[in-house]
């Protein structure tokens, strides 16, 4: 009886990655293919995939985070605005809706750790829904163009890099790695 539990014991191992069990026989795991069986050249290519996924992570949470900073930034913006002209022009109106709209953006900001390409997307459908207001309604389309592109190309960079997260997240996961 004993002799049995001993041979179950070897056929069944866990994954030096991933901590799943695996088969004591197979070269991979079948969980996130790390070579447990492999040589150390291949163990070590694994370790250099896991590593090269964790810089790429890191490069484009950086970019993310400029993404946010654009959305803080839009928000202190229209603060400033908003009180500037509710003083000066005594414009309760521009006060109340550049206060609405800086929440707005402080929101979105928030949102953007947990959800980097919904708030980014967010974040561009609105600025972009207040520059073609202005145009509109103010003639403004090219007063400040340099800042809205700027701006917009800021934010179409966040929202690349944000499915970006999200892709090599998954791939990390796909891996062990969380």
């Amino acid at each position: 009886m004993e002799n049995q539990d001993t041979t179950l014991d070897q056929a069944v191992h866990v994954c030096s990655n991933c901590q799943n069990t695996i088969d004591d026989t197979a070269t991979y795991c079948s969980h996130c293919s790390y070579p447990q069986n492999g040589t150390e050249e291949e163990k070590a290519k694994f370790q250099r995939r896991i590593d090269a996924k964790k810089r790429l992570l890191n490069v484009v949470e950086k970019e993310v985070k400029k993404s946010k900073n654009t959305l803080i930034a839009l928000g202190v913006l229209n603060i400033l605005a908003g009180l500037i002209l509710g003083y000066f022009a005594d414009d309760m109106a521009t006060l109340i809706a550049s206060s609405v709209l800086a929440m707005v953006y402080f929101g979105l900001a928030i949102w953007s750790d947990k959800e980097p390409f919904g708030a980014g997307l967010t974040g561009l459908i609105v600025y972009g829904t207040i520059v073609l207001l202005q145009a509109v309604l103010e003639g403004a389309i090219f007063r400040g163009i340099v800042w809205k592109i700027l701006i917009i190309s800021l934010l179409i960079r966040g929202l690349k890099s944000g499915l970006e997260v999200k892709k090599v997240k998954a791939e990390l996961k796909e891996l062990g790695i969380s």
